[in-house]
């Protein structure tokens, strides 16, 4: 069941010259001729005529170009599932559909657009999200006529069946264009409505923006955005330039994993705590955004780049709360942080080290030193088999950990 009451919605207005998101005391101003994005205070929206509301969405997700100047997309969050609240008062929630915005098409109604509607102002409906059709191009490339029947000579039909050419080709290009823009926003649509595996935090009123990238040892007033599980941030790169305090009302870090929250009620003795006690328990996984791969890819080369980064990185984090105690547990997992990779498409081929010791000892290092910087002490768990196929794989990394040289006591190795 979709669940939105847990976030406080943000309008979107459109003017003759704007489309304008509202988010409290921040504005987004985005130029419908242009494309051109300004943040401004939400009080400038008063001295633009009569705005028509077009509906409310829940999150800014981003802006996608596709190639030609006019045909950027803002990517809005029109629906969410709520996953839980977090001790601190963070709502946790999930992305379940997404809208489209194309800041310089064609001019759509509120229904075409299809976000809830605003309960302030007549605007947008409830109608199931449809993506806006190119009528204008469509007319403009409509269907070409063959002059041939008018033609007296050869240079005459020559030179029209050229014309004819030029413009077969051009409303061809425009048809590959637009279906190749379809596929894109279709295959954006299907990973948030199928994959169930995109969320965000919101806080109270007047907070500061809250995040799920960084786990618990290293979240702190003045804690950044880890950029490892930002996975929106390429999107919001155009918002996150601007470098003022509007604009960062506007950045909304996504992740992609998996969060669960379960409150529990412990019985415990009322002397030593004085009533009973409630337990949060929460499991979170954060997908790298670097390195993210699919098995059919992932069938065909793994590896440990030059600066250290490893296929299918992924942190979990259970933590627990009760009383005034937090605990955390953070485990990460990847691919071998060697050059190695397993040619072919059949199920499990072999594989092998693609490159030699001094280009897989620069890797390893780069990757255990990042790992160290960021979480401290580590413990290695090697869950590649000793024997057989992954043999070589063992090999490889047993014998980068003994001869990784780092502090007494910084890594264990089972």
């Amino acid at each position: 069941m979709v669940d939105n009451r847990s976030i406080i919605p943000m309008e979107i207005f459109r003017t003759d010259e704007f489309y304008v998101l509202m988010n409290n005391e921040s504005s987004l101003w985005c130029n419908r001729l242009t494309g051109e994005i300004e943040a401004k205070p939400g009080w400038e929206l008063a001295n633009s005529g009569d705005p028509e509301c077009l509906g409310v969405f829940y999150g800014l997700i981003g802006k996608v170009d596709f190639q030609g100047e006019g045909e950027a997309r803002l990517l809005l969050v029109k629906e969410t599932d709520p996953v839980g609240s977090l001790p601190d008062g963070r709502e946790v929630v999930k992305i379940r559909s997404i809208a489209f915005l194309h800041i310089c098409g064609p001019e759509i109604t509120a229904a075409e657009l299809g976000l809830r509607s605003c309960k302030k102002h007549k605007g947008g409906s409830l109608n199931v999200f449809e993506l806006p059709q190119k009528a204008s191009l469509a007319k403009t490339w409509g269907s070409i006529k063959s002059a041939t029947s008018s033609i007296k000579n050869t240079t005459q039909h020559a030179a029209a069946m050229a014309t004819y050419q030029v413009k077969s080709g051009l409303k061809k290009d425009i048809k590959e264009k637009e279906k190749f823009e379809k596929r894109i926003l279709d295959e954006l649509s299907r990973i948030f409505t199928d994959t169930d595996s995109f969320y965000f935090c919101v806080g109270p009123p007047g907070s500061k923006q809250c995040d799920l990238t960084n786990c618990l040892q290293k979240q702190s007033p003045d804690a950044s955005i880890d950029d490892r599980f930002f996975w929106n941030k390429y999107m919001l790169k155009d918002i996150i330039e601007m470098n003022n305090e509007l604009a960062n009302a506007w950045v909304l870090p996504i992740i992609q994993g998996y969060v669960q929250i379960e409150h529990c009620n412990l019985e415990v003795d009322p002397l030593a705590f004085g009533s009973q006690m409630t337990e949060f328990i929460t499991i979170g996984h954060n997908q790298s955004k670097e390195q993210a791969q699919s098995w059919y890819q992932v069938q065909k080369k793994r590896i440990g780049r030059r600066w250290g980064k490893c296929a299918n990185y992924v942190e979990t984090e259970q933590f627990l709360a009760t009383a005034n105690h937090q605990i955390s547990f953070v485990m990460v997992r990847g691919s071998v942080p060697l050059f190695w990779s397993q040619p072919g498409y059949k199920y499990r081929p072999p594989p092998h080290i693609d490159k030699g010791d001094a280009e897989t000892k620069l890797a390893f290092e780069r990757h255990m030193k990042e790992e160290l910087e960021t979480y401290g002490p580590v413990c290695i768990v090697n869950l590649v088999e000793q024997t057989g196929k992954e043999k070589v794989i063992w090999e490889g990394f047993t014998e980068q950990v003994i001869n990784f040289d780092s502090a007494p006591n910084n890594v264990c190795n089972v």
